[in-house]
């Protein structure tokens, strides 16, 4: 990740510093000590990509994730090991999505907010 002296300034990561065939894997061992870590992780894409743009706003932040497709799911135990409690605002400005939460899916269109 690119950083800057200023508390301000918008910090970039990438996983195009890493060969395409190790990307995976390296998402992966960031996710695993996320703020938001994740138990399941998959992709069909054989490109797999992410960028990440975040921007300090005080006490919140905003983060700018473009990745590909994939499937993501956490668990009781991602809940319980995750350091700070936290709200996530998703929205998906590009493709459909879906979201499941105690057995109720719901499924999300370009625009649509969920709070977390």
């Amino acid at each position: 990740m690119t950083t800057s002296f200023s508390p301000y300034a918008v910090q970039h990561w990438s996983t195009k510093i890493v060969p395409a065939s190790m990307r995976f894997d390296y998402w992966m061992s960031i996710m695993s000590t996320a703020l938001w870590p994740v138990t399941d992780y998959s992709t069909e894409s054989a490109d797999f990509a992410v960028e990440l743009q975040e921007a300090p706003l005080g006490c919140m932040s905003s983060l700018l994730e473009t990745i590909c497709a994939h499937r993501s799911r956490r668990t009781r135990l991602d809940v319980q090991r995750t350091q700070q409690r936290s709200y996530h605002l998703f929205v998906s400005c590009r493709s459909s999505w879906g979201l499941t939460h105690n057995g109720l899916t719901q499924e999300l269109r370009p625009g649509d907010l969920v709070l977390v």
